[in-house]
């Protein structure tokens, strides 16, 4: 006897995994929990036409309002607009960052990083003017620079001096600045009543320093009535000694100074050196000068003197007397003078030190005074 299978219809019903039912119901009460948080967004991205690029699947959400910082209320009675400032003005400075929800999308990840709120962007360092900062570098570019000694307000006249100026003559110099070399001539050329004073510098063909100086000439040695210094190719700055209204004035927007007696510019004030000593029965202790440059910078100069010192020049050997000029600011340079009296104590050597470092600037005499 043989026992007929029962169809299919007839099975009971198979019976559900117990795993199955337990992860069911703990999807529904995840569910259930961020609705009431209220972490689903209420709205769903709108569709993407046909054609349209896919838009990525990330979206932003702020902060439930049970979540944020109570705001104050406005005063009562305030106007609407007053009532908006009121409130701004009591809002954190910083707002709580959009919390970024969403399903995972293949946007890139520079798509995914806009809907962030970014870092703010610093600003570039504003370069410093090359007259308000100088660096040790530019300190020894520009080792004569006439940059403010002290505020020219202020002070009192310069001594005034006896003077014999030396005859007119042209003086040819080696200029040496650290590595750099080149040359440099000084032509000087005076009637007893006028003179024109003008200094060339260059390194190889590059010209460096243009200065020109002309006024009128007296017992009290020079009195400048123009001055004009042009450097490295740039644009010439020029400085008018006007007597007669007292003033000296500037191409640049420097203020205005007075013109005190006995003031010098910054390339005159050579010759007035030598004429002084030549002048003076002994090598005086002391020379004082109220020294003028074509930017408005403005200062008593004061050089001592250091003695006879014995120097080796490409002349040869030299007793010269040392003159010094000390610094008066930070911003300000060492100025030496070794001066020759058996060369109308035309100087032999001038050395000017920036007090921020950098090599000096050195002129050696390199032939005899001959005639311009």
């Amino acid at each position: 006897m043989s026992v007929m299978p029962l169809p299919p219809s007839c099975s009971g019903p198979p019976r559900r995994p117990r795993r199955a039912a337990a992860a069911a119901l703990l999807a529904g009460v995840v569910l259930l929990h961020a609705v009431l948080l209220g972490l689903l967004p209420r709205e769903r991205p709108p569709a993407v036409r046909p054609g349209a690029a896919p838009m990525p699947a990330l979206w932003t959400r702020t902060l439930p309002a049970w979540l944020s910082p109570p705001a104050a209320a406005p005063e009562a009675g305030a106007a609407p607009d007053e009532r908006i400032a009121a409130a701004a003005a009591r809002r954190p400075e910083t707002a709580a960052p959009p919390i970024a929800v969403g399903r995972e999308s293949a946007a890139p990840a520079a798509s995914a990083a806009t809907a962030l709120p970014a870092e703010p962007i610093p600003e570039p360092p504003t370069a410093a003017a090359p007259d308000t900062a100088i660096a040790p570098r530019q300190a020894a570019a520009d080792a004569d620079s006439d940059e403010p000694d002290t505020p020219p307000a202020g002070g009192s006249p310069p001594p005034l001096y006896a003077t014999r100026l030396p005859d007119p003559a042209l003086l040819r110099y080696q200029l040496r600045r650290g590595p750099q070399h080149g040359q440099a001539q000084l032509r000087w050329q005076h009637d007893g009543a006028h003179y024109t004073l003008a200094f060339d510098a260059q390194a190889g063909e590059r010209p460096l320093y243009e200065q020109r100086s002309t006024g009128r000439s007296g017992p009290q040695g020079l009195a400048p009535e123009r001055f004009s210094d042009k450097r490295r190719g740039r644009a010439a700055q020029q400085a008018q000694f006007d007597a007669d209204a007292g003033r000296i004035t500037f191409s640049t927007r420097a203020p205005d100074l007075p013109l005190w007696p006995g003031a010098q510019d910054r390339l005159g004030w050579i010759v007035q050196l030598a004429g002084i000593v030549a002048a003076a029965p002994a090598p005086p202790e002391e020379v004082q000068l109220f020294v003028v440059g074509a930017r408005g910078g403005a200062g008593p100069w004061t050089f001592v003197a250091r003695g006879m010192v014995p120097l080796a020049t490409p002349l040869g050997p030299v007793q010269a007397l040392h003159y010094e000029r000390a610094p008066a600011v930070l911003r300000d340079q060492r100025i030496e003078a070794w001066l020759d009296p058996a060369r109308g104590h035309w100087p032999v050597r001038l050395r000017f030190s920036p007090v921020l470092g950098g090599p000096p600037l050195e002129l050696w005499l390199d032939a005899d005074p001959a005639k311009p």
